[in-house]
């Protein structure tokens, strides 16, 4: 099961171990209670080392991954329960592309497909432009966009800023983000 689709623990159970600073995004272990552990000296042990403490590490990809209870959620996800008292519905999407900036004013629910429209632009992307690259074998800048999770041709161009254009309105059109495609 993924970390985006694992049912998070009841808010009360959330409440009681984590303080989520909206402003800041950050997580602190809060003083836990006997009752979360099976003996006194594991209760001691784990206030006196984590409480008031920052929780969570961050992954190889840049989430802030929380464990509760032995386990792992991102903190996002986390963090959109606390602020909304749900479940995310979807995907919770990073507006500024930051995957550890758990601001709630950085942090939407959306479907695949928007949280799709949001994406920065992959280092291995040769044009500098997502969704353009250039065809060896025609000679031609091609322009891609993906729409409803199904890969679109735009265009073939012989300009590189052509494809570049064709490619920007197609984005207007299909309601990308204003921030698809930055360079971080």
């Amino acid at each position: 099961m993924s970390l985006d689709t694992k049912k998070l623990p009841n808010i009360l159970k959330i409440k009681s171990c984590l303080r989520y600073d909206p402003r800041t995004g950050v997580f602190t272990w809060m003083e836990r209670p006997l009752s979360h552990f099976k003996t006194r000296f594991a209760w001691a042990m784990w206030n006196d080392k984590y409480s008031g403490k920052r929780a969570g590490m961050k992954s190889k990809l840049g989430y802030i991954i929380i464990k509760l209870d032995g386990s792992a959620f991102k903190a996002h996800r986390l963090a959109w329960k606390i602020h909304t008292l749900k479940d995310p519905i979807g995907v919770i999407d990073h507006i500024n592309g930051f995957e550890h900036d758990n601001r709630i004013e950085n942090l939407r629910d959306v479907d695949f497909d928007e949280n799709m429209r949001n994406r920065k632009t992959s280092k291995a992307n040769s044009s500098g432009v997502q969704g353009v690259n250039f065809c060896k074998s025609s000679n031609k800048w091609i322009a891609q966009i993906s729409v409803k999770s199904k890969r679109l041709r735009i265009g073939s161009f012989d300009r590189k800023e052509d494809a570049i254009m064709a490619r920007r309105c197609s984005e207007i059109d299909n309601n990308y983000h204003e921030n698809h495609g930055r360079i971080l």
